[in-house]
């Protein structure tokens, strides 16, 4: 897990700072392995006014603005978990089904 006082290690090298509390890695907000990379990641991907990009354009965005180590991995699982994409691209989500018991005839309506 990423603490503060790697993250300040990090920032010794002439191209990391840190500004207002936050560490750069030159213009590059960098991301801790915590909740806010979750969101980061969120709002990348599935954000309400663009989303559900797949991932080289979605790393594009990230790369732009952040930095963390394994970025593109952290892009390409939240991706394969994403159940928008999944059905975009074809896949069939069978664990969906998994425990459901499916009737072999159609249901009757009583009443």
């Amino acid at each position: 897990m990423e603490t503060l006082a790697s993250s300040l290690r990090l920032a010794k090298n002439t191209q990391n700072q840190v500004h207002d509390g936050f560490l750069f890695k030159g213009n590059l907000l960098c991301v801790p392995k915590c909740g806010t990379r979750d969101l980061v990641l969120k709002g990348i991907h599935g954000g309400s006014l663009v989303g559900h990009f797949g991932e080289d354009k979605a790393y594009l965005m990230a790369k732009e603005h952040y930095y963390w180590p394994h970025m593109i991995k952290d892009i390409q699982d939240i991706i394969k978990r994403c159940f928008t994409c999944q059905m975009a691209k074809g896949v069939r989500v069978i664990h969906l089904l998994k425990g459901c018991i499916l009737p072999f005839q159609p249901l009757k309506v009583h009443g």
